[in-house]
């Protein structure tokens, strides 16, 4: 079964400045993420149906598998993540361009939280033969 994408990416908010471009060095992934998707848009003349992300919006932050990287109007910003509005209507068709992470979402959202909490704990962790 798979899950909408918003129930399993990372939740968090986005500040644009004006004077940051997708080539910057030392941007923060969300917020790369975010510029992405509003190029995206922009490009493919998605942006009148659907609204670019802005300054306070809070998004879903998604890893990309590196064959996403691969894509020509991913590759050229060396972008790791695309973020995609959380509380508004977002093209699915994006997906036909980027190719989500699902194991590094999981890892991220879920199985590091895990870890950090058993080892303030004290409590060991083990490691299972079976994949989730």
């Amino acid at each position: 079964m798979k899950q909408d994408i918003k129930q399993i990416g990372k939740p968090v908010s986005v500040t644009l400045k004006e004077d940051v471009t997708l080539n910057d060095k030392g941007m923060l992934p969300h917020i790369k993420g975010a510029m992405v998707y509003n190029k995206v848009l922009i490009d493919n003349k998605m942006d009148k149906r659907y609204k670019i992300i802005k300054n306070k919006q809070k998004v879903i932050m998604l890893y990309l598998q590196s064959e996403s990287k691969k894509a020509d109007n991913i590759n050229k910003f060396r972008s790791n993540a695309i973020s995609i509005p959380l509380d508004d209507d977002y093209p699915t068709k994006i997906f036909d361009i980027v190719k989500v992470d699902r194991e590094k979402l999981f890892e991220t959202t879920f199985l590091n939280p895990v870890k950090e909490m058993f080892l303030k704990n004290g409590w060991k962790l083990f490691k299972s033969k079976r994949r989730f």
